[in-house]
């Protein structure tokens, strides 16, 4: 075999590669929602019965909620944050899907991150979905920040429950 018919085959093998890539990207890039307004993901509430879309815009008309948020952040150091966002249940009563007391509800971020909490955790309120922290609606991760959507426990200082550009609620 010549070189250049060598040089053929791998510029056709790396050519069908790319594109059957390009082909998964586009069929999977329809998988989260964008908000129009602010061109972000929006949140995904999946039940085994239906998927509801949220902008981050309706999540505020249900109600935000102020709380501040003690963070261990390590080496004996906390942060206190000030977080505005909607607990979780009120989002589940709003969206008219029924909480069980063996529910587990995962926050998945689209990094793939996910967070896990309790029907316990969701029915005392102590699960938040935050848009603004410190006075700031919270930046995407093109611009450096954890939004525009996080999920944050109110009652527990670690960070590692909490799920940075949350995307998508799972109720499993």
């Amino acid at each position: 075999m010549s070189a250049k018919r060598g040089v053929s085959i791998a510029f056709l093998i790396v050519t069908i590669v790319a594109v059957v890539l390009l082909v998964f990207a586009w069929i999977n890039s329809d998988e989260y929602g964008y908000d129009q307004d602010y061109g972000y993901p929006q949140l995904a509430l999946r039940t085994s019965q239906e998927t509801i879309m949220f902008s981050r815009d309706e999540i505020e008309t249900i109600g935000l909620h102020t709380f501040t948020a003690t963070l261990d952040i390590g080496n004996g150091i906390s942060e206190q944050h000030v977080c505005e966002g909607v607990s979780l249940k009120r989002l589940l009563e709003y969206s008219m899907v029924q909480m069980t007391s063996d529910a587990t509800y995962v926050a998945v971020g689209e990094d793939g991150h996910r967070s896990a909490y309790t029907a316990q955790e969701v029915d005392q309120e102590d699960v938040y979905i935050v848009i603004a922290a410190d006075g700031h609606l919270l930046a995407p991760p093109t611009q450096g920040g954890p939004g525009p959507l996080m999920a944050a426990v109110r009652e527990d200082r670690s960070t590692q429950r909490w799920c940075k550009y949350l995307v998508e609620i799972r109720v499993e």
